[in-house]
């Protein structure tokens, strides 16, 4: 029993090296966005800060993972550390696209 608690607890860690993985081979096809509204001005930089929030995402899960592998309350932790990741560098990427106007 005290290898499944140990198995549940450290799947957060691999879903976090997964979601860096899928971040640095995912395809840019997926990362683009529509080309009918949006227009990207640079879109080197577009897409460097669309890949970073994924390794955000996979830094969170890691962290979180590795907080509940040596017993630390998550509760604090859990709830302000993924936004304060994911909005600035949401917000940086914002700079490098503009909308279309139908």
């Amino acid at each position: 029993m005290e290898w499944i608690g140990f198995l549940a607890k450290s799947a957060l860690p691999l879903l976090g090296i997964l979601t860096i993985l899928v971040g640095k081979y995912l395809s840019l096809k997926f990362i683009t966005l529509n080309r009918e509204k949006y227009k990207v001005v640079d879109e080197r930089n577009y897409v460097k800060y669309s890949r970073m929030i994924f390794y955000g995402i996979g830094f969170y899960y890691i962290v979180l993972g590795i907080l509940q592998l040596i017993n630390v309350s998550v509760s604090i932790y859990g709830t302000f550390l993924l936004p304060l990741i994911v909005v600035p560098i949401s917000r940086n990427r914002r700079k490098y696209i503009e909308r279309i106007n139908d």
